[in-house]
């Protein structure tokens, strides 16, 4: 087993979390994932969904850019733990939890 992308921290981005792996129809890798920003890491800090792609097997890895937002959602400042499936119709499905800024719900979402 071997590391083949890692991410630290930065500035406006405190933390980067739980991720899923999805083989695409076109052969690439795709791997979404909690990217944080603001300054919290907490899991109730700012967090939207990002994504990489790779064509080489995970050799090497595309920039990463946020293919799904809490603005979008409609949902406070915070969707994480997104999972990729492939579903039953073939289409790809990116799912995640929503908090609400009171933590009173935690929903769960597709893209």
């Amino acid at each position: 087993m071997k590391i083949v992308w890692h991410r630290d921290p930065g500035e406006n981005n405190p933390r980067n979390s739980e991720g899923a792996f999805l083989r695409l129809d076109d052969g690439r890798i795709l791997f979404a994932y909690s990217c944080y920003s603001g300054n919290s890491s907490h899991d109730h800090g700012s967090c939207n969904i990002a994504a990489i792609y790779s064509s080489d097997e995970g050799e090497s890895w595309t920039e990463p850019r946020i293919v799904v937002t809490a603005a979008q959602c409609g949902i406070g400042n915070n969707i994480m733990s997104v999972s990729a499936v492939r579903q039953l119709d073939g289409k790809y499905g990116l799912y995640f939890l929503a908090k609400t800024y009171d933590s009173s719900a935690i929903q769960l979402w597709r893209a």
